[in-house]
């Protein structure tokens, strides 16, 4: 199997800490986050302890409204008017945003899901029933603690990802795992920040910060940059998008060891038509192409990156209006992606709303809201058509 070059784990960590510290963003405990985010009065993101991780959910496909111009200097273009902008097999997603990893991906006609618990300081792996809106542990031994590395679950705690038909997880110690069958197995042994797939290669950001790809059938990695913190990754055909004090984008084929700029000191997400994004200054949501071009702001209301997800209709978000359970925490709006214009109320939770996620085919949002100083995780559905909502009920743990 393939096995990351030992790094140096202290190195490692204050990279990450680093990382974390410059871009403003959170690490993996709920509790923190809020506290932090009060605090500083900005959330731009939340941060696991791997720095941020890359996202994805499968078999969403949809085209582009308009035409997407290609990322600079790459030499690539982005999906154009009727064009397929996510590949049907593996499609980034939930949907390309940060938040607690990726999570809430389907697989097999269940939702997989991650959710912090305060009361052990564990983050455990759960399956959603969309049918019966059931919830159980992903591992079924009623003895396991669901926290180790002999549970089915692996311990895996962060950067779930659905591609290519089956899911695979992050561990605190850097190590990727793979669901085979109904146990999580290694893929790599550690040394990893975060990962993705994408056209059947899995990319590695290290923890010593450079950037590797397993290709296709390969157990050796390659080495593409040399020098990479990036974060909130998402690739559209052979070019990689990425967050590092904006957007920035750069051809994996290309040999560049520097990125374009497609946004500045912004949070952005893209969908592989448009790349959506806020201003660090005014928190503003604003639209453009694919490299940067014809951007228009789109609503004058501060909104929480942290929250922002998408489908193949709406772009579904919550306001950042003084401070993170300041006023309107609670709401969940949403713009047509086809038409943006004026903010739409979609549903109106009983407490501060924190990250919205999606499920590709699955009428209904996951909203998590954490109350009280205490951190304790609240996971809503919200009916995508009528905005009702209920609270999901968790198993014991």
């Amino acid at each position: 199997m393939p096995k990351l070059v030992p790094v140096n784990e202290t190195q490692g960590a204050q990279n990450r800490h680093d990382n974390d510290q410059n871009s403003g963003h959170y690490d993996n405990n709920p509790a923190d986050s809020v506290l932090q985010g009060q605090l500083a009065l900005y959330v731009g993101g939340v941060f696991v302890l791997q720095k941020s991780l890359a996202l994805c959910i499968a078999l969403l496909l949809w085209g582009c409204s308009g035409p997407a111009a290609g990322s600079a200097g790459s030499g690539s273009s982005g999906a154009g008017a009727g064009e397929t902008a996510i590949d049907p097999d593996y499609a980034y997603g939930n949907m390309q945003k940060n938040v607690p990893s990726g999570n809430f991906v389907e697989h097999e006609g269940q939702v997989l899901f991650l959710s912090y618990d305060p009361a052990s300081s564990n983050t455990m792996l759960f399956t959603f029933d969309p049918e019966t809106e059931e919830v159980s542990t992903f591992c079924k031994d009623a003895t396991c603690s669901h926290t180790s590395s002999s549970c089915a679950s692996g311990g895996i705690t962060a950067n779930l990802e659905a591609c290519g038909g089956t899911v695979y997880g992050g561990t605190l110690g850097g190590a990727v795992l793979e669901l085979r069958g109904d146990r999580f197995e290694t893929v790599t042994d550690g040394g990893v920040s975060h990962f993705w797939h994408s056209g059947g290669d899995l990319y590695v950001a290290t923890m010593d910060s450079s950037l590797l790809v397993y290709e296709e059938g390969s157990s050796q990695p390659r080495t593409l940059l040399e020098e990479y913190t990036g974060y909130w990754e998402t690739v559209f055909g052979d070019t990689l998008y990425f967050q590092s004090d904006g957007m920035r984008s750069i051809g994996l084929n290309s040999g560049d060891q520097e990125a374009a700029a497609v946004t500045e000191s912004a949070d952005a997400v893209t969908d592989g038509c448009h790349v959506y994004y806020a201003p660090a200054d005014t928190l503003a949501l604003h639209r453009c192409n694919m490299d940067g071009s014809e951007a228009t702001q789109l609503l004058e209301d501060p909104v929480m990156p942290a929250s922002w997800n998408f489908d193949q209709e709406y772009f579904y978000f919550r306001l950042f209006s003084d401070g993170l359970d300041g006023r309107e925490s609670e709401n969940i709006y949403r713009l047509s992606l086809e038409d943006p214009g004026k903010k739409e109320l979609l549903a109106a939770l009983p407490e501060p709303a924190y990250q919205i996620y999606t499920v590709p085919g699955y009428g209904k949002l996951f909203v998590t809201s954490y109350s009280g100083g205490a951190g304790q995780e609240n996971i809503y559905l919200v009916d995508k058509a009528t905005g009702d909502f209920a609270l999901l009920e968790m198993p014991a743990r």
